[in-house]
């Protein structure tokens, strides 16, 4: 949106100064909250994959614009290396 927008300004705002607030009541370090937002975020790509690939081949739901073959192929590749990425996140959190 536009940046004068009173909107878009809250907005902004609330995504500066949410961070901020965490970090205080936490009181943790910003770095341990970034790296456990990066493993949250590790988890959850796999997730969002499938959503994603599951949404783009409904052909009920997109007609022709659906994925093809070869589109389905590839999202097969990006799902099992989000997987494999994800699985190793987790697992190294448990040494």
């Amino acid at each position: 949106g536009d940046i004068n927008n009173s909107r878009s300004r809250k907005w902004i705002f609330a995504t500066a100064i949410i961070p901020f607030i965490i970090v205080c009541v936490f009181g943790s370090a910003p770095v341990s909250l970034i790296i456990t937002a990066q493993a949250i975020n590790g988890v959850l790509l796999p997730v969002t994959c499938g959503i994603v690939w599951k949404i783009s081949s409904d052909k009920k739901l997109l007609n022709d614009r659906a994925n093809s073959m070869i589109h389905n192929l590839i999202f097969l590749v990006v799902f099992v290396v989000t997987v494999f990425l994800s699985v190793k996140t987790f697992m190294g959190f448990l040494h």
